[in-house]
């Protein structure tokens, strides 16, 4: 008898590997709002308003520096500091906002996405239920919750504001430096041939 039962029950696949294209696109989808462009516009807007911001606070304390060094700021140095502060502030709303608009579109993917999951679960076969543990299913069933609830949305904020950063990077080289432009381009073209 104990025989049966040890054949009745299925053993546990899982999935391992990079991440498919559908399932990013899904989970976008997930996030319900108008559409899956609209919410790539916002997010990539909010990350480029935090970009530029921190940018500016750069440029303007290079800015600030320069008139120091060449004499012409030394009586505006509380017109400076407002400034730096004031655009400082603004980065710090901006990276607060970006957090909130992630976090807000995270939440309304993983609430639909965990709709979807418990609706599959409860409307499975018996024989399902037959051959799987309790246990496992509550097992993967938080596993995926947890993966939704924490790790992705972590994780499209972390690429957004690394993409935020390289892209700025790129972007102060490419204004001190122009020539670098020339170079540039034939590296993106090598990378994605790589890819």
């Amino acid at each position: 008898m104990e025989e049966k039962v040890k054949k009745l029950i299925t053993e546990e696949s899982r999935a391992t590997g990079k991440i498919a294209s559908n399932l990013w696109r899904d989970y976008l989808r997930s996030i319900d709002i108008v559409n899956v462009p609209f919410c790539l516009f916002v997010a990539f807007l909010v990350q480029f308003t935090e970009s530029s911001l921190r940018l500016s606070n750069d440029f303007w304390m290079s800015k600030w520096s320069g008139d120091m060094k060449s004499g012409e700021g030394v009586n505006d140095s509380r017109w400076y500091l407002s400034i730096y502060a004031l655009i400082g502030s603004l980065a710090i709303s901006s990276l607060f906002l970006r957090g909130i608009v992630m976090a807000w579109f995270g939440l309304r993917a993983a609430r639909t996405l965990h709709n979807r999951i418990l609706k599959r679960v409860m409307k499975a076969p018996t024989s399902f239920f037959d051959t799987t543990p309790v246990g496992r299913i509550l097992n993967v069933f938080s596993r995926d919750i947890k993966s939704l609830d924490v790790t992705l949305p972590m994780a499209v904020e972390l690429s957004l504001g690394s993409l935020g950063q390289v892209l700025s990077c790129i972007f102060v080289i490419c204004v001190v430096v122009p020539n670098f432009l020339v170079a540039l381009i034939p590296f993106c073209l090598l990378y994605i041939t790589i890819q």
